[in-house]
């Protein structure tokens, strides 16, 4: 497992729901900082959005214009220079959140891909 999620308790699962329907999750200890990340990144399954969201977060890092507010599902990203902010509850280091973004991204385009049958 990368560092990256080892260090914020992120577990990725493909879990196989009763009809054989693979849903691809994120899990945390329940009531942590984590469990707001893994919530945040679990509100949408749709690799798209988030390469949206890693498109910003790469032009802030580059000091290019980006869009500072992304919302996705029931979550909200503010992001600025140097750190991102989930929620209004968890701040974390830009270059932490970028790297379990493409880590979850890849996690989404590796299959078995999400809501698939098994």
């Amino acid at each position: 497992m990368n560092q990256i999620l080892n260090q914020y308790h992120l577990t990725f699962k493909n879990v196989i729901l009763n009809d054989g329907t693979i849903l691809k999750t994120c899990e945390a200890p329940a009531a942590t900082d984590s469990s707001t990340i893994a919530l945040h990144l679990t509100s949408s399954r749709k690799f798209d959005m988030f390469d949206s969201i890693l498109y910003d977060v790469e032009r802030a890092l580059a000091n290019e214009g980006y869009q500072k507010e992304h919302s996705i599902g029931d979550t909200f990203v503010q992001i600025a220079l140097t750190t991102v902010t989930i929620d209004e509850w968890i701040t974390l280091p830009i270059t932490d959140y970028k790297a379990i973004l493409e880590e979850w991204i890849a996690f989404l385009k590796t299959p078995p891909l999400n809501f698939q049958k098994v």
